[in-house]
């Protein structure tokens, strides 16, 4: 895992994050340029194209770990997280990752946040019991945590399975027709 940094922490965005006079387009570049862990996930999914989805799936992680901390951080007048503003900074920082990360775009960049976002699929994603392949994992995104327990366990998912056979067991539970 990734050594988390400290930019929130930082007194310049400490001090500014709960007012308006800094953007959130440039709190957001100030994440992606003083983020060095960061920028290093970025280069590694530009390099390592297609042959790592363990990467690509950390940026999710870090993205998500971001959110978190701003959604802790960024606080309205009356002390209650200002969601509006951690919306808008999160979206640009997703876009500006779109664009730094030259093989996906922001709608890639979404559903890997998406991903990391359910706790549950991150939590059999660290028993390695799900493949470690975002396409496939992201199967499983749009299902509530107790049709992901009960999938893997009725089925006796591993990390093994395919997104297509992954995805026909998600459209049974759907109840979509191939």
């Amino acid at each position: 895992m990734i050594q988390y940094f400290n930019f929130i922490d930082n007194e310049f965005i400490a001090g500014i994050v709960h007012t308006k006079r800094i953007s959130a387009q440039k709190i957001a570049q100030y994440i992606l340029i003083n983020n060095a862990d960061f920028s290093k996930l970025i280069q590694d999914v530009n390099t390592e194209i297609n042959t790592s989805d363990e990467t690509f799936l950390k940026l999710g992680d870090e993205l998500v770990s971001i959110k978190t901390r701003l959604e802790n951080k960024i606080k309205d007048k009356n002390g209650l997280t200002d969601n509006n503003r951690v919306k808008k900074i999160f979206t640009i920082l997703k876009n500006e990752t779109a664009k730094k990360v030259k093989v996906f775009d922001i709608s890639t960049i979404n559903k890997v946040v998406k991903i990391s976002s359910n706790a549950k699929i991150t939590a059999y994603r660290n028993d390695k019991t799900l493949p470690n392949r975002w396409g496939t994992l992201y199967v499983l995104a749009s299902l509530s945590d107790d049709q992901i327990d009960n999938l893997i366990i009725t089925h006796n998912i591993t990390s093994e399975i395919t997104r297509k056979e992954l995805s026909k067991l998600v459209d049974d539970i759907k109840g979509k027709v191939a």
